[in-house]
């Protein structure tokens, strides 16, 4: 069996902003917990990265389904809480 390559990346808030706008992240894999945090949980995450404080990174991986470039492994509450009002 082939062993896929990892690669790590820095993408910026843009990347992620466009890739959630056109939909290329795939939020729901069926691993995924249901959305959930308070609004003030949220306030927390965008202020910590607003005054650049580190937070646990993102976790992608490329794949073909449907219209979706990318699965979201680990970070999906996150980029939720990020871009969604």
């Amino acid at each position: 069996m082939a062993k896929k390559s990892k690669t790590t990346q820095h993408l910026s808030p843009n990347t992620l902003k466009y890739w959630y706008d056109q939909k290329k992240n795939w939020l729901n894999p069926e691993y995924q917990k249901e959305s959930v945090g308070t609004t003030y949980q949220k306030q927390i995450l965008v202020d910590s990265m607003l005054h650049d404080i580190n937070m646990s990174k993102l976790y992608f991986r490329r794949i073909d389904k449907d219209q979706y470039e990318y699965e979201v492994v680990d970070g999906q509450q996150r980029l939720r809480s990020i871009f969604k009002p």
